[in-house]
């Protein structure tokens, strides 16, 4: 069954807080003229708006037993009733006030119509979702958009599992139906072992090579190459949608070869094809991001040179201003031409001769102007053969009108194995600057020719930084596609245009949308104009630039230091688990870890070997008891390969969730919260301590510590295991 925690399902919070009480089942007159039509003495009066509020929250009825009694109270005492009153929610009267209910909020409830949206909702999100989890937050959204009343989370939980399963099959059936009798065979063969061997080629295409060296990029070249190899997956996986082409090549990699016979064959190929072209994609994507790292290395070597050779030649520029210093002096004093001719002949001569100063004037020229484009070809030598194999192995596409950079990528293509210097220039070289014109181009013979090297070094250095600007896209990436490819036509978009500019409150036409961001913008401007005299942090120039200056700190107040002391000292100190259990408890992070399926979790503790896992990594105690016989719990033993299976935006999904949280936290009245969330107090962890800025946590958890070791006590936790 999925985690109703990983759903958007409405529930109670386990401890409302007076906040959440006011702000929620507070009964506002249209709530109160309601019950007094509907109910008569207090009891049911009083039964009636718990159930009214209770769905105005839920958007369902629950068990009645399940309403926490602080939401009871809470109601009762904004209706001033006495404390002792109890809602009167007998049966006999439950279904009427549910279909008066109902009726007032005009929500729809008939089953068979609520399968149905649902249905719907959940078929659309499964093309590009695969967790029953989105599968239900999806129909709940449909269904709240429609004034429906949701259903029981175990019918959406059975209706995802269905519709999931029967959108899966049909995904496995299209990419079973484009494989030929031959293909099939060739993707059961990487299941199985070479001779003599326990290695697949299933884990060949799992495992990739390390980071980007130059060694490495040639193991990355060979690795796309092998891949492609396998057959076109493109075709197979066409039409089908990328986030569940990602899905299943996920669920693949977290699998072993022998795991994969227990599929059916649809199911065992279709998670082949979508790994290896996954696999492909991302072999792309890294080789792309090795090449920009490499030409980026080499630019700032040849700009590390260029600095190097400055510095050498500074003597050398300090004479020539000597002598030059000397020239103007000589040319001021004397008025006779021929006798300042002579002198000044007289001072280049003492100088080293007009010759030699003229050579050193051209070496101290050419180090100028920031041209380090000459110095590139010498630390490019070595790089060339790699950077070749990428041009040859990728297919690199301009995304704009202008080819220019495509044709001069073909140009040194074709003259990769020309051993001649220079090249006649048959091509033009639009996208190059001024410096590195001069760095590529020659005149000789009266013909205008390229240094070869220096013409290969222009042409990689332009492609690395069009491939980051987005002009220039790799076929068959995903980081660097053509962004074009991944926007939504305007077939698509133009229904959903009222909406959107409804949700966000924008006019909906053309003219009222520039007349809805000029009345925006001079109400801004008005506002801006009222505030300026007292806002000293803002600054415009004479060139009507606002400038907003750095604003200044504050002075310390007296006595913070000894507050901050008092407060450590009256503080209890806590064990960083204590910290972590508690945040779990204030925010619920772990709804987003488990299996991917998004199903609860089947091994026992989850949640307490989960936080263990998240301690024991986050605090690099995994590095700490490397090595050691101190009996703990050793991560990879509990959920360890947990936490690598946890895709990134599953991560990025727990950060966005805490954050928050932890800045929506009650602070105490009176209080900045600086001291209490934000000064270090002390909380310790293994081996170690280190400063943390979470306090005044309740030490709830004994299971753990009992299985990390430690000494688990009611006030300061064992600073040592």
């Amino acid at each position: 069954m999925t985690a109703i925690e990983r759903t958007a399902y409405p529930r109670f919070t386990r401890a409302p807080s007076v906040k959440e009480l006011r702000e929620i089942y507070t009964p506002t007159p249209t709530d109160a003229a309601f019950v007094g039509t509907h109910a008569r003495g207090p009891a049911q009066k009083l039964a009636l708006m718990v159930l009214l509020k209770i769905y105005q929250r839920l958007d369902y009825f629950p068990d009645p037993q399940t309403i926490p009694a602080a939401v009871i109270s809470h109601i009762r005492a904004v209706m001033k009733y006495p404390g002792d009153l109890v809602p009167d929610i007998a049966p006999a009267t439950l279904y009427r006030y549910y279909a008066a209910i109902r009726e007032h909020l005009e929500v729809q409830h008939e089953g068979k119509h609520l399968r149905h949206i649902a249905a719907r909702a959940m078929h659309q999100a499964a093309q590009v979702m695969d967790r029953p989890a989105d599968l239900i937050s999806a129909a709940i959204e449909m269904l709240l958009k429609e004034q429906c009343e949701l259903p029981a989370f175990s019918t959406l939980d059975r209706m995802a599992t269905r519709i999931r399963r029967l959108v899966n099959d049909g995904v496995y059936r299209a990419i079973l139906d484009r494989l030929s009798e031959a293909e099939q065979q060739a993707f059961a063969r990487l299941l199985e072992p070479e001779q003599g061997s326990l290695v697949t080629d299933f884990n060949r295409i799992k495992e990739v090579p390390k980071s980007a060296t130059l060694t490495h990029l040639d193991e990355w070249l060979t690795r796309l190459i092998w891949l492609q190899s396998l057959g076109n997956t493109q075709r197979l996986v066409e039409g089908i949608r990328l986030a569940k082409i990602t899905h299943l090549a996920e669920e693949a990699r977290a699998l072993h070869a022998t795991n994969l016979w227990d599929f059916t064959a649809p199911k065992r190929l279709a998670l082949l094809v979508c790994l290896i072209h996954q696999a492909t994609i991302k072999t792309r994507d890294e080789i792309v991001q090795m090449f920009i790292k490499r030409i980026s290395k080499l630019t700032n070597r040849a700009k590390q040179e260029l600095e190097r050779l400055r510095k050498e030649e500074r003597a050398t520029t300090e004479h020539l201003i000597e002598v030059f210093t000397d020239v103007l002096q000589t040319s001021t004093e004397t008025q006779d031409p021929v006798e300042t001719s002579t002198q000044i002949r007289d001072v280049l001569e003492h100088a080293g001769g007009a010759a030699r100063l003229l050579e050193q004037c051209e070496q101290v020229s050419a180090h100028h102007g920031d041209r380090y484009q000459q110095f590139l070809k010498q630390f490019y030598g070595s790089h060339r053969r790699a950077l070749f194999r990428i041009l040859k192995t990728l297919d690199f596409r301009s995304t704009t009108s202008d080819q220019a950079l495509i044709t001069a990528m073909n140009f040194i293509l074709a003259n990769e194995q020309n051993p001649k210097t220079y090249l006649e220039a048959t091509i033009e070289l639009p996208f190059a600057s001024a410096k590195w014109l001069r760095t590529v181009m020659v005149r000789r013979k009266r013909k205008s020719w390229f240094r070869r090297q220096h013409l290969e070094t222009c042409v990689f250095s332009y492609l690395a930084d069009e491939l980051k600007s987005g002009d220039l896209c790799v076929n068959g990436s995903e980081q660097f596609a053509d962004y074009r490819d991944q926007l939504l036509s305007w077939e698509e978009c133009e229904p959903k245009v009222a909406e959107y500019c409804q949700r966000l409150g924008f006019p909906m036409t053309a003219e009222g949308f520039v007349e809805h961001l000029q009345t925006w913008l001079t109400e801004v401007a008005t506002e801006v104009d009222r505030t300026r005299p007292g806002n000293r942090e803002l600054i415009i120039t004479d060139k009507g630039e606002p400038v907003l200056k750095k604003t200044p700190a504050k002075a310390q107040p007296s006595g913070l230091l000894q507050l901050e002391e008092a407060l450590q000292e009256k503080i209890p100190e806590r064990h960083q688990l204590d910290i972590l259990v508690r945040m779990h408890h204030l925010t619920g992070f772990g709804r987003h870890l488990g299996p991917l399926s998004g199903n609860e979790p089947k091994i026992p503790d989850a949640l307490e070997r989960q936080l263990l896992t998240i301690f024991t990594y986050g605090t690099n105690y995994v590095e700490y008891t490397k090595g050691t016989k101190s009996g703990l719990v050793h991560p990879p033993q509990s959920t360890g390969s947990q936490v690598h299976a946890q895709q990134r935006h599953v991560l990025s999904r727990i950060q966005r969730g805490t954050v928050p949280a932890r800045a929506s936290l009650p602070m105490p009245p009176g209080r900045a919260p600086s001291l209490l969330a934000g000064s270090p107090l002390a909380s310790s962890q293994p081996g170690t301590r280190h400063e943390s800025h979470a306090v005044t946590c309740p030490c709830s958890s004994p299971k753990i510590a009992d299985q990390m070791g430690l000494r688990h006590k009611s006030g300061p936790a064992s600073a040592t295991p």
